[in-house]
């Protein structure tokens, strides 16, 4: 069963390519679930409680992500058919989506490139 719209999420870096500038742990709320094709996982909109700064001339800039504040990230299960629920954690793609990207709909984002690996986990199911 996806993750419900308002459920309460927790990324956390897992040493595997984390975001610059990020606090180790960031919180946010699902906004959007796209469910996934012929059995892949779906990819969940989250709002961030705080934004990712990406700075001019950082790692995120050099693989071409325009400078600024993102405040909504892209997740997806890195394990196909095991996707995130419940309060353990599992290990997902973070995409950075950039202006418009949402609503373009998931065959845009799938096509953006991963800007980090992290660990996520349920927190909350409230709306």
């Amino acid at each position: 069963m996806p993750l419900p719209l308002g459920a309460t999420v927790a990324l956390s870096d897992e040493q595997e390519g984390w975001l610059p500038l990020s606090a180790p742990s960031l919180l946010g709320k699902v906004t959007q679930v796209l469910p996934g094709d012929d059995g892949d996982n779906p990819l969940y909109v989250v709002e961030l409680r705080e934004p990712i700064q990406v700075q001019l001339g950082g790692s995120l800039a050099l693989r071409g992500l325009p400078p600024g504040a993102y405040q909504c990230v892209v997740i997806k299960s890195r394990w196909r058919g095991f996707d995130v629920q419940g309060d353990h954690s599992v290990s997902v793609h973070v995409v950075l989506p950039p202006p418009g990207a949402v609503a373009e709909g998931r065959r845009r984002l799938l096509q953006l490139s991963v800007a980090a690996w992290a660990g996520c986990r349920q927190i909350s199911s409230e709306a």
